[in-house]
Order: C-alpha cells, then sequence, then structure tokens
C-alpha cells in the first residue's frame, strides 16, 4: 500500500497475539493489500533480550510476505530520550544504539521515539530539564543514526514536554539528516483548537497533566512539516487520545493528507491504530479497507 508513492506500514498490538496466531495475522494484513509492518515497542524490546525472538520473527515476516519498513522505539520513563535518571541512561542509551543496529538491519528507515513526559507527569521534573535530558541523549544517538542511515523522528505528543514547541527546539537545535519529525495526526488533534471545543470536555488525565487548562497548539503539522519523516495516523474527538479508525473523529484528513504528501522529507506513513481497546474493535482487514480508502 502506498501514500503519494511512500510506503504504508502498519501497526499491531501484537503482545495480545500468540506466536502460533502471528503468521495469520500477518496474512490477513497482506490479503488486504498491506505489505509493511511496524517493529513495535514490544517486540523490538524483546528482540533486545532474545536474539531467537528475532529470528522467529524474520522468519514469520518473510512467511507471510511482509516486510519491516519501521521502528518504534521503546517507550516509558526508563527509555524514553529524557531519562535523567543517571543509573538508567547508560543502559537506555546503550539499548537505543542497539535498536538502531536492528532497524538498520531490516531495512527500516525511521526510528520513533518519544522526548517523554513520565518524569513531569509524575513528579512535575522542570521542561526544563527534561529538554536538557533530551539534548544528552541524541548527543549519543545522532551520530550513530547518522552512521547506519537511520532517521530518529521524534514524536509530537499532548503533554507539556512533548509539544511541537519542544521537538522543533530538538531538531533545529541538531539540524542533522539523522533526526526527524514522526508526525503523530491524533496526538496533534487532542493539541489543536477547533470551532466550539470545550476545555471542560477534555478528558481528565488532559486536565492532569495541564494543570486544568489545556494549551492548545494551532498548525502543528505546517510548524512540523519541514522536518516530518514519518507519521502515525489515527483519529480522536479532540478530547482524549483514542487511536481510532480515520473517519471516526474529528481529525480533518481532507486537510491533513495534501499537507502531510507535501512534507519535502516524508519517507512514510503509519497506521497506529489500536485494536486492543473495547471502542476500537477492528480487523487487519477493516484497518487496511479504511486506509486505501483514505489514500484513494
Amino acid at each position: 500500500m502506498q501514500f503519494s508513492g511512500h510506503p504504508v506500514s502498519f501497526f499491531y498490538p501484537w503482545r495480545f497475539v500468540s506466536r502460533e496466531l502471528c503468521r495469520s495475522v500477518m496474512v490477513d494484513f497482506r490479503d488486504h493489500g498491506a505489505d509493511s509492518l511496524v517493529i513495535v515497542q514490544e517486540w523490538m524490546e524483546r528482540i533486545l533480550n532474545d536474539h531467537v525472538f528475532y529470528l522467529d520473527l524474520l522468519e514469520m515476516v518473510r512467511d507471510a510476505g511482509m516486510k519491516l519498513f519501521e521502528v518504534h522505539a521503546p517507550n516509558g520513563p526508563h527509555w524514553d530520550l529524557s531519562c535523567i535518571f543517571e543509573g538508567r541512561r547508560g543502559p537506555m542509551i546503550d539499548g537505543h544504539r542497539r535498536a538502531l543496529c536492528y532497524a538498520a538491519e531490516t531495512g527500516c528507515r525511521t526510528y520513533t521515539i518519544h522526548i517523554g513526559a513520565g518524569q513531569y507527569n509524575r513528579f512535575r521534573t522542570p521542561v526544563r530539564t527534561i529538554r536538557e535530558a533530551a539534548l544528552r541523549t541524541l548527543d549519543e544517538l545522532v551520530p550513530h543514526a547518522e552512521k547506519l542511515g537511520v532517521v530518529i523522528a521524534v514524536e509530537n505528543s499532548f503533554e507539556p514536554p512533548n509539544t511541537p514547541d519542544e521537538v522543533l527546539f530538538l531538531l533545529e537545535h541538531f539540524n542533522s539528516p539523522a533526526l526527524g519529525c514522526c508526525y503523530d495526526a491524533g496526538h496533534a488533534n487532542v493539541m489543536a483548537p477547533a470551532p466550539g471545543k470545550r476545555q471542560e470536555l477534555y478528558c481528565s488525565v488532559m486536565k492532569e497533566i495541564w494543570d486544568g487548562h489545556v494549551v492548545e497548539y494551532p498548525d502543528a503539522l505546517d510548524r512540523l512539516a519541514p522536518w516530518v519523516v514519518t507519521a502515525h495516523l489515527h483519529d480522536n474527538d479532540g478530547y482524549r487520545d483514542a487511536h481510532a479508525l480515520p473517519g471516526s473523529g474529528t481529525v480533518d484528513w481532507p486537510v491533513i493528507l495534501p499537507k502531510l504528501a507535501a512534507c519535502p522529507k516524508l519517507i512514510s506513513v503509519q497506521s497506529e491504530v489500536h485494536c486492543d481497546r473495547a471502542e476500537n474493535e477492528v480487523t487487519p482487514g477493516r484497518i487496511c479497507r479504511k486506509f486505501a480508502e483514505l489514500f484513494g
């Protein structure tokens, strides 16, 4: 499947699928027009600790007639760019360096990573402290990615340490071909102002993160466009992160998609529809049909 001449890769919650069923799910994607999968964060964490699993995964993907094209880095407070715990930083950086090697070895072009908001959300660690930790981490990772030919893609999210402003700061600071942006359409939609949008309707998580008043960010894609190398495509109602099928929420796809297609550094786009939530009971076939329709 292609979007404006760029490959489309598909996320799936593989942690809920037995090894015996993995190949069947992959074949289901293939039979509905997909040819590329994302190495999701759970897969990469397992790869880093279990080389036999890595070999099994390569075999399953090959036998299903699929390929691996993108990586989502392991995430969480012990993996994010903003990890501030000195006892963890060494193993974290080493893990990402090894994961970037696996990305290059499997032919994956981008490596999506979070700045991270765990420290902010739990302890209100200052955004400046988080930014400085992210700079230190990227100082180590960007030269490694350059040598491997993989682009680290920093993802925008909806917490103060992950706003478009913070992503842009990192990108402009390094100004490297090995560092770009993963534009997350769903996250941008949560942060975007809209006619009639009301602060009191934001979900409790958003209200807590922003201490009762969410700072909205218009035109995130316009600002990030020069740096966008890949994108996470999913939908929501503008008040919470749902990772729902495109068309089921308020993301303005007729506006977003032409802008995305025009991004000068775009390598690929990704479905990041979550299938493991009650409100998102969707199959690989339904996901593929929806994206084929969206890109039609």
